[in-house]
């Protein structure tokens, strides 16, 4: 596809611009350039911090960003996507970064986007003629009025998921299986214990009401911290300086003692389910059933 010039938005203002190589299989991130290191991503900050490579750490907080490789209908979801026969096509495992490229990165937990810094065509018709698309890229400054992005392309989830948003509300809706309404029930119980999370069950349908997060703009995961850490202390601990403020401290002691009694019921959780949302002072759970 060759290289894409894009810029990373936190609301309306760009606080680092970068360089792209997206294919099929993956993509790659060099030349990034700092604008404004205070409105970087939580994770990404603290990164700097600690001398961690820039490149680096843009790649990975990308990736923390698309839908998860077990993804109960991930070949589905993907190939409606991109308008691909089913049949024509083997396992999606790989093309998740795509979809969540074309929908500018964003996600329902804050409020960053990937733009591109001129109108281009995009397409991997040559790489693979399967992926028969083509698409106009168009920056922020020239996108129509009423265009949204598809914030369902970045839930770190392994059940089928969707999104349900206005300017007031967030739910997420997730089934599972008839055969995993016992688990998934179980898990919702100890998660409203430590959270005091609003979740709905419905036969195999659960909802979560995420509409308090209408005040935080930023967020970090526990799936951004992890490969930095080392065996020089505890993980708790080298976690807690990642932490934006003593609010999500609090938080996060709460989220590792969720874990750990989640694993004592051998109900599955994983890092990529487990975050908290900021702004300034404030911290909120972001528990993912």
């Amino acid at each position: 596809m060759g290289t894409i010039v894009t810029e990373l938005y936190y609301k309306n203002k760009v606080v680092l611009n970068f360089a792209l190589d997206m294919s099929v299989y993956g993509f790659a991130v060099f030349n990034t350039k700092i604008l404004c290191q205070d409105n970087l991503p939580l994770s990404i900050q603290c990164g700097i911090k600690k001398g961690k490579d820039i490149n680096q750490l843009l790649h990975h907080w990308l990736e923390n960003r698309i839908i998860p490789d077990y993804r109960v209908d991930l070949d589905e979801l993907m190939c409606n996507e991109f308008n691909i026969p089913m049949y024509k096509m083997g396992r999606m495992c790989y093309t998740q970064h795509t979809a969540a490229f074309l929908h500018g990165w964003t996600s329902v937990f804050d409020e960053y986007s990937v733009e591109v810094q001129s109108k281009k065509l995009f397409t991997y018709v040559l790489e693979d003629p399967c992926f028969w698309n083509i698409y106009m890229l168009l920056p922020q400054n020239e996108h129509s009025p009423w265009t949204l992005y598809d914030k369902n392309f970045t839930l770190p989830s392994e059940l089928k998921s969707k999104l349900e948003c206005n300017n007031k509300t967030i739910y997420l809706i997730q089934t599972c299986s008839e055969s995993q309404i016992d688990i998934f029930t179980k898990k919702k119980e100890i998660m409203c214990d430590y959270f005091n999370l609003n979740v709905q069950i419905k036969g195999n349908q659960f909802t979560t009401n995420f509409s308090y997060l209408h005040k935080a703009s930023k967020s970090i995961w526990l799936s951004e911290i992890i490969p930095f850490i080392n065996n020089s202390t505890s993980i708790l601990e080298q976690c807690l300086e990642w932490m934006p403020n003593k609010k999500a401290k609090g938080i996060l002691k709460k989220i590792f003692a969720y874990e750990k009694k989640c694993r004592m019921e051998n109900i599955p959780v994983s890092i990529n389910e487990l975050g908290i949302a900021a702004d300034k002072n404030e911290a909120y759970p972001i528990i993912i059933l």
